[in-house]
């Protein structure tokens, strides 16, 4: 033993919060002699009586050598068993703590991770969390030392029982994160703490974390954050830190939306945006020139579709009033002359037919040069051996045409809340007003078919899709 002949530090949690790695960076300082084993969990035993205690027992994990000064050891347990801080402090009055804490939610699925790993957990994460009262009463009057994936996480109660015991000056407590991020800074901190010299050679450990079956889900998520919403705020008052991120789900999805032009995009990016960020999905509103190629596989996409001659329609009138009254887009010299031709969507898909060649003409120039209606289904999404290889990407294809069944369908699968709603009034909506002409002849309907033969396909693929 050294001069003092008892411990001087412990590592007393919490579980799962960066204990290991700590405990590996005090191991390798020569001023510090750590016990012969991690968690030797002396002072959490059941049959614990101070009065019958064997230090001596205890002092046998500690071979010191003559070059260590202080001698501790990391059972994270001791921070979370109501007896330990009254043990230890009947032990060594002195004692500094170390304490590392996580965010409780990260740390509670962390904790079932790894008793599912040990084949000690039968029961999924959710389930485990809904009967956790439950199981662990069985364990009565003590703690529960494996379903207590919540409980551990209720920090602020902890604390207040150490401190009962030792003063604020003889504890250290960290942030998880901060060991992973800062260990530098953060290490020299507990060298301080410690008293001891500050290596000039530290060498970055990786933390103990294990395999994960899947993450952890939005469900499982939002149970927790609302479990430890007050637990947290407690907490950042105690300790004066902001705790803000650990109440921000850490999978998020992210989701693209792509605006296809005519199809509605307007009106469902007016009502989105009022929802963003959402605390499920990082939920991106791209312009007309984002394509499928832009967005990283593996990220999702929404989009919509109409059909392709109502969307002729509305392109058109869209164009010939140069965007009005939401937007203002001149038109470009081809547009100019086509709209001076053309007065209806009915006259320029008839040309498409025409007999007067010159007609004809000018009717198929006016299709390739109008915006919105020159545009193509694929040129957002490649060809179809592309677009199929991101089948997997695709998160919600809504069709204009059951706008505002879809959008609720879309609301749900984003689970926003029911008081998001489309715009109402035509200028947000961006809709082509009730008094123009829409009919089109028999005909002129056929040429349509014809000219977006292609449209059609990609309206059919996503048809299938769907089903």
């Amino acid at each position: 033993m050294t001069k003092q002949n008892k411990v001087e530090f412990l590592i007393v949690g919490t579980q799962k919060g960066g204990t290991t790695a700590l405990c590996k960076y005090l191991h390798e300082h020569n001023d510090i002699c750590m016990a012969t084993r991690k968690e030797v969990h002396f002072f959490d035993t059941n049959n614990y009586s101070s009065s019958q205690a064997s230090y001596a027992e205890y002092h046998s994990y500690f071979e010191p050598k003559s070059e260590n000064q202080i001698l501790g050891e990391a059972t994270p347990i001791y921070m979370y068993w109501y007896d330990a801080p009254r043990r230890i402090w009947e032990y060594n009055p002195n004692m500094k703590l170390i304490i590392t804490l996580r965010n409780p939610i990260e740390r509670a699925y962390s904790h079932w991770n790894m008793e599912r790993t040990r084949d000690k957990e039968k029961l999924s994460f959710w389930e485990a969390i809904q009967n956790e009262n439950h199981r662990c009463k069985q364990a009565l009057p003590l703690q529960h030392r494996i379903y207590s994936y919540t409980d551990r996480g209720f920090y602020s109660e902890q604390l207040k029982r150490i401190w009962h015991f030792f003063p604020k000056e003889q504890t250290l407590i960290i942030r998880n994160e901060d060991l992973k991020d800062k260990p530098y800074e953060t290490l020299k901190k507990v060298f301080n703490f410690l008293n001891v010299s500050i290596p000039s050679n530290i060498i970055i450990k990786s933390s103990n974390s294990g395999r994960y079956l899947s993450p952890l889900s939005f469900k499982e998520f939002k149970y927790l954050k609302n479990t430890f919403s007050l637990e947290i705020q407690t907490l950042e008052k105690m300790l004066k830190w902001n705790c803000s991120k650990w109440l921000e789900y850490p999978n998020k999805q992210n989701i693209h939306f792509l605006h296809i032009r005519k199809t509605g995009g307007s009106a469902l990016k007016y009502a989105l945006k009022s929802s963003l960020p959402t605390d499920e999905f990082n939920i991106t509103l791209h312009k007309h020139p984002t394509t499928l190629k832009d967005i990283p596989k593996n990220e999702k996409i929404i989009f919509y579709i109409r059909n392709p001659i109502s969307r002729f329609i509305s392109g058109f009138y869209s164009r010939q009033r140069q965007g009005k009254p939401r937007y203002f887009y001149p038109w470009d010299n081809e547009e100019k002359i086509a709209f001076e031709f053309f007065s209806t969507p009915n006259k320029l898909a008839l040309a498409l037919s025409s007999k007067n060649l010159e007609e004809k003409y000018k009717a198929e120039k006016a299709m390739k040069n109008i915006n919105h209606i020159k545009s193509s289904y694929w040129d957002w999404f490649g060809d179809e051996k592309y677009f199929k290889s991101r089948l997997s990407d695709i998160f919600f294809i809504g069709s204009q045409e059951k706008f505002l069944q879809d959008f609720e369908l879309l609301k749900k699968k984003l689970n926003l809340p029911n008081h998001i709603q489309l715009p109402t009034d035509d200028i947000n909506m961006h809709k082509t007003p009730h008094s123009v002409d829409k009919f089109l002849e028999k005909e002129a309907i056929d040429n349509l078919k014809v000219w977006y033969k292609n449209e059609f396909k990609f309206i059919n693929l996503c048809a299938s899709i769907n089903r």
